[in-house]
């Protein structure tokens, strides 16, 4: 802690305003609470909302309710250290969430 404070960077707890939360992953040692403290920080107002994501999701939806063949399938690949592949799992939740009509 002391190393960061030589840089300007204080602990939120000594007053400054950087999150820190003392864990170990190797003890498995409050792993939760970063995980709450990071969700804390994280708060949805600063995360800017993904459109295209949406957007996309929605088209593969037009898609499937234009064609209207029950053996459609959407399939969505996610490769080894892709690093998007976040991306793929935000596409699947929301056309599982907004399309339920789509899982069959």
């Amino acid at each position: 802690m002391q190393g960061l404070s030589s840089i300007g960077l204080m602990p939120k707890y000594w007053g400054g305003d950087i999150l820190m939360v003392q864990i170990s992953a190797f003890q498995g040692q409050n792993i939760d609470d970063l995980l709450e403290a990071n969700n804390y920080a994280c708060c949805q107002e600063k995360v800017p909302a993904n459109n295209a994501v949406s957007q996309y999701a929605e088209a593969l939806a037009k898609a499937c309710s234009e064609y209207n063949n029950p053996r459609d399938v959407i399939m969505i690949v996610v490769q080894a250290e892709e690093r998007n592949m976040y991306d793929q799992h935000f596409l699947s939740a929301i056309l599982r969430d907004k399309y339920p009509y789509l899982h069959r």
